[in-house]
């Protein structure tokens, strides 16, 4: 009994260190190209898919890792387990998804296609005149955007509370087939 009560209240100290104010490591460095900057960024995920039945609700965890070459995207189940993961070659544009729960090897396609959307936001670049893809619609008083929009679609980006480094702690993703909300909760850079 002893053991159990030891494992329990060790794990809750565990979660309440992760549930406290976002962990951040590194100074973002003054210029850089993306409006990220590379790094390891962990989120908190609300997504809401469209489908024929009406809406439904997923939440999960994920670590996104940028950097010159490779995008990685990692999604966790609620003990922090695997659930998939997603590795994005920049040289070769060449997009892999390994999928470790049975549940969701029928999802691959969606996937692809939620992680093709925020692809674009990972690789927005951080001044308006050199970004080519996306819309800087609306911007802060800081000149960051806070609203983003894909031409000819009605895919926009929401990005909110810009930290000290620049960086946005809250992304808002709405299109036609989902929308997600994201948050920041610690990233290394």
């Amino acid at each position: 009994m002893t053991l159990i009560r030891a494992l329990i209240t060790a794990v809750l100290l565990w979660s309440a260190g992760c549930a406290s104010a976002p962990k951040v490591s590194g100074v973002a460095p003054k210029q850089r190209e993306t409006l990220l900057p590379n790094g390891t960024y962990r989120h908190s995920v609300r997504l809401s898919i469209s489908l024929s039945s009406g809406r439904r609700e997923f939440t999960l965890d994920g670590v996104v890792s940028t950097g010159e070459k490779q995008i990685q995207v990692v999604g966790l189940s609620l003990f922090g387990t695997t659930e998939f993961r997603i590795t994005d070659n920049l040289d070769d544009n060449r997009v892999t998804v390994e999928i470790y729960r049975d549940g969701l090897k029928r999802a691959e396609n969606k996937i692809r296609e939620y992680y093709a959307t925020l692809r674009l936001f990972l690789t927005a670049k951080a001044a308006k005149e050199h970004e080519r893809i996306l819309i800087w619609a609306q911007t802060d008083g800081g000149g960051r955007p806070v609203l983003l929009r894909v031409p000819g679609a009605s895919t926009e980006f929401r990005p909110a509370s810009y930290d000290h480094n620049g960086i946005p702690m809250s992304l808002e993703i709405k299109s036609d087939s989902f929308d997600a909300r994201i948050k920041v909760t610690a990233y290394e850079i």
